[in-house]
């Protein structure tokens, strides 16, 4: 069997992606279905990340963003691809030969795909333009962030950080109604809890150009590790020391029950070792 191959070049703008060559060019405003301006303002009132933070995320939507533009039906086993990606980032010196293995490691366990990375110079001054709607005072901290899906566990570990009246952000992709009533009724459990939640993030995924939508790749294996790199980059954000993952431990490590579940069949999103990798 063979793989089906592709060769992504995420561009910072409309000139840089007209640098991709033979690549095909992506881009988080052209291929991620959010404003400019929610991403600017999502870590509101809290003051834009440090610049690290910053290049993590986008990497990571990069990453995402391929992943859901690379349909798997085009390989012979109709899952196995080899992926090939440029992704910009502001600092080289950061992204050493060790990080680019580590996260093509880290890629690979989540998708069950092999990927080459590429890092090159950002060529602009920073990835997310800053503006003048924040503030620094006691309500842009927080003691610790939180993935919320809305599930038993998450919701156990925001149900008991309320009871303790802990200063926490709750990340959510997007809050549907069943969550946003269990949130509703979290928030009641105690007056003095400054649990607060950001939802509504990244995740719908434009086609390519003259593409249909039904070309995306349904899977979205990566989607886990989009999860987690927004909850460091709101940790980063709120000066918060900690981003929380609330996952029962058997699904965290989530062994394969037959021959069929191997690899990437099986989430790891949260496995250990994927947590210690990133």
């Amino acid at each position: 069997m063979t793989a089906a191959a592709y060769d992504f070049y995420y561009a910072t703008s409309e000139a840089d992606a007209a640098r991709a060559g033979k690549r095909t060019a992506i881009s988080r405003e052209a291929n991620l279905r959010m404003s400019e301006l929610r991403i600017r303002t999502l870590t509101h009132p809290a003051t834009l990340p440090p610049e690290w933070a910053q290049n993590l995320w986008d990497v990571i939507i990069g990453a995402y963003l391929t992943d859901r533009l690379a349909p798997r039906k085009q390989a012979d086993d109709r899952w196995i691809r080899h992926i090939k990606l440029a992704l910009p980032v502001t600092d080289l010196s950061r992204w050493t030969d060790e990080c680019r293995t580590l996260l093509s490691d880290l890629l690979q366990t989540a998708t069950g795909d092999r990927w080459k990375l590429e890092f090159r110079q950002w060529r602009r001054t920073r990835p997310i333009d800053d503006t003048d709607l924040y503030q620094d005072d006691a309500t842009t901290h927080a003691d610790q962030v939180a993935l919320f899906s809305g599930g038993l566990d998450s919701t156990a570990f925001a149900a008991t950080a309320a009871r303790r009246g802990a200063n926490a952000i709750l990340v959510s992709f997007s809050l549907q109604k069943l969550a946003a009533v269990i949130y509703s009724d979290i928030k009641r459990l105690s007056s003095g809890s400054r649990l607060r939640i950001v939802d509504k993030l990244p995740m719908e995924v434009n086609p390519l150009k003259g593409r249909k939508r039904r070309s995306l790749e349904p899977s979205s294996r990566s989607r886990g590790l989009l999860f987690i790199a927004t909850a460091v980059y709101l940790a980063a954000a709120y000066r918060s020391p900690r981003a929380v993952g609330p996952e029962n431990g058997q699904l965290a490590i989530n062994p394969p029950l037959s021959p069929a579940r191997m690899a990437s069949c099986s989430t790891r999103s949260v496995h250990p070792w994927v947590l210690l990798g990133f």
